[in-house]
């Protein structure tokens, strides 16, 4: 590129778009011996670079944003510096193929992530490169990180960062993935302070979501936390490094020993303290959601300690903290919802990520939640479980208590009795207020008023609200009568729960609200797993003839 050419491509530049130049002129160039006598120039804000005669006098304006360009070492320089000394990468404008390195972000166990900028698209990309050559890398380190770049491709999320290349660079693995301007939330709530719960609540809810679609694709990513979640400026939340994601895939090779424990010991769930790969799930990734939920409320995480076995030891063997005891503003129902995430067995948190999701957007809408706060005789139990050298005294005291309180068993009866009586009276009252109230209706009834359910056709507004509203009716007599259930497991009660879930689970389908549809059907499986499956199928059915109608 010679001073004449430079000048007349300004000119043209400058008269066709004005200050708004959207191209560049540098391009990939195989054989670098040829340039000798020329010299390289990039800007210092943008990254941009070019090559051009050694002999041009003058400031040279940037293409891209017209800051003055800087002289620089040769092309052939900076090339073969790279392939001698990685630690050089770090000083800005040195070449990696096609990426001109603008500066290093940090540096972890698989390999160092630097700010670069793709030459040949001119975006901004964070490339993560791994240390060492690849002659001199472990086998067990190379597979890591492309099954790191391999499960990124396969998630699509607007909340989880696009890869957007990878392959060999100077004989090291690497992927280019999508650059945020920004901080990690660990730093973001140690600048700012705790967040408050509405706020919590709409940062954490895409995060969420972000979850559900790695989980839809069979991926757990065992490593959630606050430095792991970026914040741009818009203070959008991104889940990065997928680093020690596991593929729920049988198939897939572990790469992880028997007895390894994989995470950040503040946000690790038990089992994962445990280094037990067999009991890691997604469930998992419910206890780290949780444990961020809590650092987003309190400013810290829910376990701390002065060394890492006092620490895995609370993880393993304490209850979480109650999250209003640092904030009582925090209402009882996120509570519930955080102690929930922080059970201490899988199968005690939320069965899927959708159930959390869908407690946590009541709780912002001001709807009721599905998860119930324990009452003090299970917290006394799973204590009693964890604490087993107390069972033996305790066991003398009860025998003793027992002989004393003997002759209570025939009132303790009579007044479960009581209970239950009271609790289905409130619920024919409950119910008989529904069947007055005309703003409320069953499935069948709402498809009769408005025929443009059946249809397929988009909502009416006046039928949006009565199901909405409906649905909110019927899942507070299902709370009644699980109430009852639980005090009485009579096969009537059953029937009557399972005939309110039905409403609820048609409501929700009619109004295409698939998640609420799904959380329904994990419910009604409790009570009756065929029901449940017959109602899966109902959900696929329905969405195919949605599709069907929509390509009419």
């Amino acid at each position: 590129l010679t001073p004449k050419v430079w000048k007349a491509l300004q000119k043209e530049a400058y008269a066709l778009y004005g200050k708004e130049i959207t191209y560049g002129l540098e391009k990939n160039i195989s054989h670098l011996e040829t340039l000798a006598g020329y010299g390289s120039f990039s800007c210092l804000k943008c990254g941009y670079s070019l090559i051009i005669d050694e002999g041009f006098s003058g400031e040279l304006p940037c293409l891209f944003c017209h800051k003055p360009l800087n002289p620089d070492k040769s092309p052939v320089q900076e090339t073969r510096a790279i392939s001698n000394n990685e630690g050089e990468l770090s000083q800005k404008g040195f070449l990696l193929g096609k990426y001109r390195i603008l500066e290093k972000l940090g540096e972890g166990g698989m390999g160092v992530v630097y700010k670069a900028i793709d030459q040949n698209l001119g975006r901004m990309v964070a490339l993560k490169w791994i240390n060492t050559p690849k002659s001199m890398t472990s086998e067990d380190l190379l597979l890591r990180f492309q099954r790191e770049a391999a499960i990124l491709a396969k998630i699509q999320h607007p909340h989880i960062l696009p890869i957007y290349d990878s392959g060999i660079l100077n004989d090291r693995p690497y992927y280019a993935m999508a650059y945020v301007e920004g901080m990690d939330l660990g730093k973001y709530i140690e600048t700012h302070g705790p967040l408050p719960e509405k706020k919590a609540l709409e940062m954490i809810l895409p995060l969420v979501q972000a979850v559900m679609a790695a989980h839809e694709k069979g991926i757990i990513h065992r490593d959630i936390k606050p430095e792991n979640i970026l914040l741009d400026h818009q203070g959008k939340a991104y889940l990065v490094d997928f680093g020690l994601a596991k593929e729920m895939d049988k198939k897939a090779k572990s790469l992880t020993q028997t007895g390894a424990i994989v995470g950040s010991p503040q946000y690790m769930a038990p089992e994962q303290a445990y280094g037990d790969k067999k009991e890691i799930s997604f469930a998992s990734d419910i206890y780290g959601l949780g444990g961020v939920l809590f650092f987003l409320l309190t400013g810290r995480p829910p376990f701390e300690a002065q060394d890492l076995m006092a620490l895995l030891r609370k993880v393993v063997e304490e209850d979480s903290p109650s999250v209003r005891s640092f904030c009582p503003e925090i209402s009882k129902d996120m509570e519930t919802v955080i102690f929930k995430c922080l059970e201490k067995k899988p199968d005690q948190r939320y069965g899927n990520a959708g159930l959390l999701y869908f407690d946590l957007k009541a709780i912002l809408e001001g709807n009721p939640i599905l998860a119930r706060p324990l009452s003090p005789w299970e917290k006394g139990r799973r204590w009693l479980s964890r604490h087993p050298l107390y069972v033996g005294a305790l066991v003398a005291a009860l025998m003793v208590l027992l002989f004393v309180t003997g002759t209570e068993k025939i009132q303790a009866i009579y007044r479960k009795k009581q209970k239950i009586q009271k609790i289905m009276a409130a619920y024919q009252k409950e119910k008989s207020q529904f069947m007055k109230n005309p703003r409320l209706c069953t499935w069948e009834e709402l498809q009769k008023r408005y025929p443009s359910y059946q249809k397929f056709e988009p909502e009416d507004k006046d039928g949006q609200a009565i199901r909405k509203a409906s649905i909110l009716q019927f899942l507070k007599l299902s709370k009644m009568l699980e109430k009852a259930y639980k005090l009485d497991p009579s096969p009537s009660l059953r029937t009557k729960i399972i005939q309110n879930l039905s409403q609820i689970y048609h409501l929700a389908l009619m109004g295409r609200d698939y998640i609420l549809a799904q959380i329904i059907v994990t419910q009604c499986q409790a009570f009756d797993l065929e029901k449940g499956k017959e109602w899966q199928k109902g959900i696929q059915k329905q969405k195919a003839k949605i599709r069907d109608h929509d390509l009419r």
